[in-house]
């Protein structure tokens, strides 16, 4: 499976529904068409690695007549233009009239269906903007939490609101797939509480609401494997919203996440090993030597020694271990040769939508450090289609230097960095040494000053 279907398959979702020979057919417009790559990119587990990838053919006015036939249905149907990702809504055997916006980049709300499928996509599209993502509901209601009774009342609020819609789209098949979802975003965002919390400076098991909540243990019932699947969301979520996030922290809540220790021991795993594999640093060392002390089983102590032999090294002040690269002229560099000025390094992909999103905030701070900063910007592509990294050039006309890895730089970037998700923004100092492996992204507010301010 190749990196892109891997970053992938955790936005896309389907429910089975049988086979026929019914054509699905999507009659779409495209505001703002300009050439884009387009196409649907759907799960399917009867193709070789287990995606469907469904080009669309668009015309020069951005109208579309894109024609097939579906396994199943799929209520989550991720349809790419470009840089852009719509989450819609397409069954099996149905016809569509849609219209999709690509003139405002990082907007992906801006598309709709009118006629059949309407209701339904305007719920995946509300859904996946708002709060069916967990970073998205952090960053709206939880900046300001004062306790567990305000913060659960919020979720159940929002929860409430897409129930209500549910029953007013009135699609079995589209509510046996979203009700179950509504639930499980309610019992992730409570989880959530203790380290939204501690960002807000507040303990949240001294909040006797909250530790009736966990009393409750809402994980008891799942079985072992369920339970797995549940927590490695909730520490993805956490890492990839709070990378920066104290370790040791993270570690001693993980540690009182139930009452049982084995399981205890499975999240203090799981929060540990996706935290550094998301680039996460602070007090690494600390929350290491912590988490040795206290989880003793040695099948999960061996996997998080395994991810921090190659974590640890990469700690601010260490030297940047190699990656190799070329040019679009096949010249091969690494990072060394780029000593003498501290380096912004841009990690991305061309088929990556949320790389893609950086890529006018990164022209504009190129713009404004300018030709004589002490601050150098460039862009490696991890794409294994060197033809598709050259099209997507061609189409941004980058002013700053672009490269993409070779075969070797492809593991220096899994194995040395360990690097498992992207867009990843590194910054290094002049002399070569890491300032850090999660730097904040171009789209940041005033990236410049912050990027000035790490390299002091």
């Amino acid at each position: 499976m190749t990196m892109k279907k891997i970053l992938l398959a955790a936005v896309s979702g389907a429910l089975f529904l049988g086979c026929s020979s019914d054509k699905t057919v999507v009659n779409g417009r495209i505001e703002g068409y300009n050439g884009e790559f387009t196409e649907f990119f759907l799960p399917d587990s009867t193709v070789e690695g287990g995606f469907r990838e469904i080009v669309v053919e668009v015309n020069e006015d951005g109208t579309f007549t894109a024609e097939f036939d579906l396994p199943e249905s799929y209520y989550d149907a991720p349809f790419f233009v470009d840089k852009f990702m719509f989450r819609t809504c397409i069954e099996k055997g149905k016809t569509y009239e849609a219209w999709f916006d690509v003139t405002k980049p990082g907007v992906e709300t801006g598309f709709g269906f009118t006629g059949e499928g309407a209701a339904e996509n305007e719920f995946t599209r509300d859904w996946w903007n708002g709060f069916g993502l967990a970073n998205l509901f952090i960053s709206e209601y939880c900046d300001e939490v004062s306790d567990f009774a305000s913060y659960k009342a919020a979720i159940r609020s929002q929860a409430d609101v897409f129930r209500a819609r549910l029953d007013t789209v009135g699609n079995a098949g589209f509510t046996a797939y979203y009700a179950p979802l509504i639930d499980k975003a309610v019992d992730s965002y409570s989880i959530y509480y203790p380290y939204v919390a501690a960002r807000n400076g507040l303990d949240a098991f001294a909040d006797k609401d909250f530790q009736v909540y966990r009393e409750e243990d809402i994980c008891a019932s799942m079985s072992d494997r369920e339970y797995a699947d549940f927590f490695n969301s909730v520490a993805s979520m956490i890492a990839g919203t709070y990378t920066d996030m104290d370790l040791l922290e993270v570690v001693r809540i993980g540690e009182k996440t139930t009452s049982d220790p084995s399981r205890n021991n499975f999240a203090m795993t799981s929060l540990l090993t996706t935290y550094m594999n998301y680039g996460g640093q602070t007090n690494l060392k600390a929350a290491y030597d912590y988490y040795k002390s206290v989880c003793k089983d040695p099948n999960y102590v061996s996997q998080v020694d395994n991810i921090y032999k190659s974590t640890s090294v990469l700690v601010k002040g260490a030297a940047a271990p190699e990656i190799e690269f070329t040019d679009a002229d096949g010249k091969t560099y690494t990072l060394s040769d780029f000593k003498g000025k501290a380096l912004y390094v841009d990690m991305w992909a061309s088929w990556c939508g949320p790389c893609c999103e950086e890529i006018p905030y990164l022209a504009e701070l190129y713009r404004e450090l300018g030709p004589d900063s002490d601050i150098r910007c460039i862009s490696i592509s991890i794409d294994e289609n060197r033809q598709d990294w050259v099209n997507k050039l061609a189409e941004e006309n980058a002013e700053w230097p672009q490269f993409i890895v070779t075969a070797k730089g492809q593991e220096q970037v899994a194995g040395d960095y360990n690097i498992r998700s992207i867009p990843r923004f590194m910054l290094f100092d002049a002399g070569g040494r890491i300032v850090t492996v999660n730097a904040p992204r171009p789209s940041t507010p005033d990236i410049r000053t912050i990027l000035e301010d790490l390299l002091k």
